[in-house]
């Protein structure tokens, strides 16, 4: 804990410090309180960043308004060692300091502390940003299903095959595409969050290495702050492309060349027909009330 005299003597901005009581500035004095301040702005800032980025709470400190009176109640800081540190960092006063204070102007070399709490970059983070884009895919997956399945139907049924085992066929690869597409969200699912964790932990080296190395580390802190509160599921993610364009491709250019309508006229089904037998299995249980669940 700095000592009374340490305090009001203070920083840089301390002319007492800076001259040394006689009129020869002591800018060994004053650097040395520079060095101090810095390094209490850097720790303080990596304390930050740490709790951002891994979760918890720390303090942001901003300086107070010089020439004011002191308010109080309120628990004031300055730059100085605990027992045993060789690190600068804040350090509250102590009660008769801040007696002291009370009654007087508040000097330059003082702060005030703002606790913060953060989450952090947790496994409830990821799971929530996973869950977000499979909750966008997934239906438009189902449409999808949905889609192929009644223009498969009307084209099996067009050329007599709704029946057949050529027709139970296609409505099974039609089924296994659907699964694949399944898996293939998933997958994406996790790729998206590899990709992520792999940006925030770089992000966080890169916000260390500028608090520790920026002459404005307060600045440096306020931007990594910044960077990381950008780390949010987006709105809307890149629509699923076609799952069903290998089925589509085979079954339904077939029928555009070879196509031979029903002679019979009103016994071709409507797009909705086929009967529920070729729903997958699991179809309507998933978000959104097509497609099975998807798990991580």
């Amino acid at each position: 804990m700095c000592s009374p005299g340490h305090i009001v003597g203070g920083l840089v901005s301390d002319v007492a410090n800076l001259f040394g009581g006689g009129s020869t500035p002591n800018y060994g004095s004053a650097a040395a309180s520079a060095e101090a301040q810095q390094e209490a702005l850097i720790n303080a800032g990596t304390s930050l960043v740490n709790a951002v980025y891994g979760g918890g709470t720390a303090n942001t400190y901003s300086p107070v308004t010089p020439g004011v009176k002191g308010t109080k109640g309120t628990t004031y800081y300055n730059v100085g060692k605990t027992a045993g540190s060789p690190e600068y960092s804040f350090q509250p006063l102590t009660s008769a300091q801040e007696t002291h204070w009370d009654k007087h102007k508040l000097p330059a070399t003082l702060y005030q502390a703002t606790p913060e709490t953060f989450t952090g970059f947790n496994q409830d983070f990821y799971n929530n940003y996973y869950n977000s884009y499979v909750s966008q895919a997934q239906p438009q997956l189902g449409q999808q299903y949905q889609t192929n399945r009644n223009a498969l139907t009307y084209s099996l049924a067009d050329r007599g095959l709704l029946g057949s085992s050529s027709g139970g066929n296609a409505m099974s690869q039609l089924q296994q595409e659907y699964e694949q597409g399944a898996q293939g969200i998933a997958n994406t699912g996790q790729s998206l969050v590899s990709s992520l964790k792999q940006n925030i932990q770089s992000n966080e080296n890169t916000a260390l290495s500028q608090i520790e190395q920026s002459t404005d580390p307060s600045a440096a802190t306020a931007s990594a702050i910044n960077t990381a509160a950008s780390y949010q599921p987006p709105s809307t993610f890149q629509p699923l492309a076609n799952a069903f364009a290998g089925i589509a491709n085979q079954y339904y250019t077939n029928a555009l060349l070879s196509y031979n309508p029903a002679t019979t006229i009103g016994t071709n089904p409507s797009v909705s027909s086929g009967g529920s037998s070729y729903l997958p299995q699991g179809y309507g249980s998933g978000t959104g009330g097509v497609g099975p669940t998807v798990t991580q």
